[in-house]
């Protein structure tokens, strides 16, 4: 667990404007000390209460982790790292995808390697059997 922080003690900083976009692509998604440090030094980038997430990403994320305290407990109990860590990769991945939607064919490379016959099938399970094919499937993820 992470100790609760104090709004109080914060400071603001200037940032250049692609400063999270450098920092979550050379960054380490699973060293939370230097998320941590990231934090201390410039603030906060994200909700800690998950309220800047979808519910879908949020439900999968909560029976993930394997020890939640109740909710008396929460505000005193600080942020779960993997709160932390849910956070940072899910930036991480949105930079990834604004990087990729802005070179020609960028968004079709990003998402072919997950185009497999496997998902198909899953998404098929989910929407009524769309996607037809691979290529619908593709297609319907790069655009």
């Amino acid at each position: 667990m992470w100790p609760p922080q104090r709004p109080d003690r914060w400071r603001s900083s200037e940032l250049p404007t692609d400063f999270y976009l450098r920092e979550l692509v050379s960054a380490e998604t699973t060293n939370l000390e230097y998320v941590a440090s990231l934090m201390r030094d410039y603030g906060r980038y994200c909700s800690f209460n998950l309220e800047d997430l979808t519910d879908e990403l949020i439900a999968a994320h909560v029976k993930s982790i394997s020890r939640q305290p109740p909710p008396s407990e929460k505000l005193r109990a600080g942020y779960h790292r993997d709160d932390i860590l849910l956070h940072f990769r899910t930036a991480r991945r949105a930079v990834e995808i604004w990087t990729a939607s802005r070179t020609p064919s960028g968004l079709e490379d990003f998402v072919d390697p997950e185009v497999t016959d496997q998902v198909l099938r899953q998404v098929q399970e989910d929407n009524e059997g769309w996607p037809n094919t691979l290529e619908d499937l593709r297609t319907s993820w790069s655009t």
